[in-house]
C-alpha cells in the first residue's frame, strides 16, 4: 500500500524546517548558550599565558665594518651575497643543536622553557628576533641568553659578527594571546546554533506524515473526500440555528455529499469514524457530518463508540433517561434510549459514564444486537469510536459497520502509523470509504493548500459530479 518516495520536495522540506524552527526554537537557544557556556569553560581550562621579548637588530661582519665604512653607519649594507648569507642562515644557526646547547649552558637550565623565532627583512641584514614563553621571565633571559651565544656559534658560518641594536631587548608585559571574551563567546553560540539547526533539519528530513493529497494516495492508496480547514473554535457546530457562514460549513456539505453518495451507491448505512491518533478531530467531524447529513433530510443517529471516553458529551451534555448501558442490559431498545436534539435534528446515543471493558462489551452479542437495532431505526448510523492507531476498539466494531471513515489530521500522524492503523482493520481496511484531512493549515505552511477570498484553494476534481445527489 506504502510507496516509497525517492525524491525530496524542497518546499515541503522547507515548511516542515520552519516548523522546526517553531517547535524547537528554545533548543536552539539552549544550545547557542551552551555553546557559549563551553567554549568559555573550554578556554578557562586550556588557556596558557604566553609572554613575548624582542629586539630588533642589524647584523655586521667584521669586513662589513672594515670594507663598507659609508654603507654601514647604521649597520644596513646593500651587498646582496651577505645579506642573502644572513638571511638564509639566521633562522638555521637558531635551531642548531649547538646553539641549543650553548643556551641551555647559559640559562643553566635542562631544557629551554620557550620558541625562538628569527625575521629577516629580504634583502637586508636587518632582523628582528622574537622569543615567546609561558613564563615572562624566561622569555626575556632566553632572548638575551641568545643575543650573547648566538655570535659564538655564527662565527662558523658568517665569520666574526655583531649586532647593532635599533631598539634594545623589550618584554611585553601583557600576553600575546589574550583571549578574546567577545570572540570565544561568538564562536560558541554560533556553534550551538549550528548544531540546533542542524538537528531541526534532520528532523525536517524525517519527517513523514500526511501533508497533502499526494502523501495521502501513497500511503494509503485512497481517495482523499475532503479537507476542511483549520478553525480557532475549540467546538464548533454547523446547527440549523448556526447563521454564521464559513469554509467550514462549506467544506462540511461537501464531505457529506460525497460520504452520502458512496454510501448510497453501495447500500450502506453505518459509517464508522475514527482517526490514528488522539487530537486529530475525528469526533468534531463525526458529530458536523451527522449534523450535516440531518440538515439534507436524514433520519441520523450518532452513537459515542469511545466508550472508554465519551467524548461526544462535550458536544451534547443531555443524555437522556436511558443509556447505551440500558440497551446493552437488555433493559432498554435503542428507540427508547436515543435522545432527540430538536436544535441539531439529530439522535445521539452514548453512555453516561465510562466503560472500562470497552472491547469486551464492543466484541458481545449486545453490541451486535444494538447496532442491528440502530440500522432499523435511522436512515444513516454514525459512531465515533477511538483512535484506531491507539486502541484496538475501532477494530472491532469493523465486522458491525460498512464502511469507515479515516480522519487524518494534516501533518500530525507518521505514515507509518497510518498504515499501521488501517493494516489493523480486518481485510486490510477493506471498507475503507476514504479519508478526509483535517485542520488544513493556510499561509506559509500550507503546503500548497492555501484559502483565497473566493473559496478553498483545493478542487475536488471528479468528485463535484456527487453534489445535488
Amino acid at each position: 500500500m506504502q510507496q516509497e518516495s525517492d525524491y525530496i520536495d524542497l518546499g515541503v522540506l522547507l515548511i516542515d524546517f520552519w516548523k522546526g524552527i517553531r517547535k524547537f526554537w528554545y533548543l536552539i537557544l539552549i544550545l547557542m548558550f551552551l555553546g557559549m557556556g563551553v567554549m568559555w569553560g573550554y578556554r578557562s581550562v586550556t588557556y596558557v599565558p604566553m609572554y613575548k621579548a624582542s629586539a630588533s637588530f642589524t647584523v655586521k661582519t667584521v669586513g662589513d665594518l672594515l670594507d663598507n665604512e659609508v654603507n654601514t653607519a647604521y649597520g644596513f649594507f646593500y651587498d646582496k651575497n651577505t645579506a642573502d648569507q644572513i638571511e638564509k642562515t639566521f633562522p638555521y644557526i637558531l635551531s642548531s643543536g649547538i646553539l641549543q646547547k650553548l643556551l641551555r649552558e647559559e640559562l643553566n637550565a635542562e631544557r629551554i622553557n620557550g620558541t625562538i623565532s628569527a625575521e629577516v627583512i629580504s634583502d637586508s641584514n636587518l632582523v628582528t628576533l622574537s622569543v615567546k614563553s609561558t613564563d615572562k621571565e624566561d622569555a626575556k633571559k632566553i632572548l638575551d641568553a641568545v643575543i650573547v651565544v648566538y655570535p659564538e656559534v655564527a662565527e662558523y658560518v658568517l665569520g666574526e659578527i655583531e649586532f647593532e641594536f635599533l631598539n634594545e631587548p623589550e618584554l611585553q608585559e601583557r600576553p600575546v594571546n589574550q583571549p578574546s571574551v567577545k570572540k570565544d563567546l561568538m564562536i560558541g553560540c554560533l556553534a550551538g546554533a549550528a548544531l540546533g539547526i542542524g538537528f531541526v533539519l534532520i528532523y525536517a528530513l524525517l519527517r513523514k506524515t500526511i501533508r497533502n493529497e499526494e502523501d495521502l494516495k501513497a500511503t494509503l492508496n485512497t481517495e482523499l473526500l475532503g479537507m476542511l480547514p483549520e478553525v480557532k473554535e475549540e467546538k464548533i457546530l454547523i446547527t440549523k440555528s448556526w447563521k454564521k457562514k464559513s469554509r467550514y460549513q462549506e467544506d462540511i456539505y461537501s464531505l457529506q455529499n460525497r460520504v452520502d453518495y458512496l454510501m448510497k451507491q453501495n447500500g450502506q448505512k453505518v459509517l464508522l469514524v475514527t482517526s490514528t491518533e488522539p487530537s486529530e478531530g475525528k469526533t468534531t467531524v463525526a458529530v458536523n457530518l451527522a449534523l450535516a447529513m440531518a440538515q439534507r433530510g436524514n433520519k441520523v443517529l450518532l452513537i459515542d463508540g469511545d466508550l472508554r471516553k465519551l467524548d461526544i458529551k462535550k458536544y451534547f451534555a443531555p443524555h437522556g433517561e436511558k443509556t447505551i448501558l440500558n440497551i446493552l442490559r437488555g433493559e432498554a431498545e435503542v428507540s427508547e434510549a436515543a435522545l432527540y436534539l430538536k436544535d441539531e435534528g439529530i439522535y445521539v446515543l452514548r453512555a453516561n459514564k465510562p466503560i472500562s471493558n470497552s472491547i469486551e462489551v464492543i466484541n458481545s452479542g449486545r453490541m451486535e444486537n444494538l447496532i442491528k437495532q440502530a440500522r432499523e431505526f435511522a436512515d444513516v448510523v454514525i459512531i465515533d469510536a477511538p483512535p484506531a492507531g491507539l486502541l484496538a476498539d475501532a477494530a472491532h466494531y469493523y465486522e458491525y459497520v460498512d464502511g469507515v471513515l479515516m480522519v487524518i489530521r494534516q501533518d500530525w500522524a507518521n505514515q507509518s502509523r497510518i498504515l499501521d492503523a488501517v493494516q489493523d482493520f480486518p481485510g486490510q481496511g477493506e471498507k475503507l470509504l476514504g479519508c478526509v484531512m483535517n485542520m488544513v493549515k493556510t499561509g506559509f505552511a500550507s503546503y500548497g493548500y492555501g484559502y483565497s477570498s473566493y473559496g478553498y484553494g483545493y478542487r475536488y476534481g471528479k468528485y463535484n459530479q456527487y453534489k445535488g445527489k
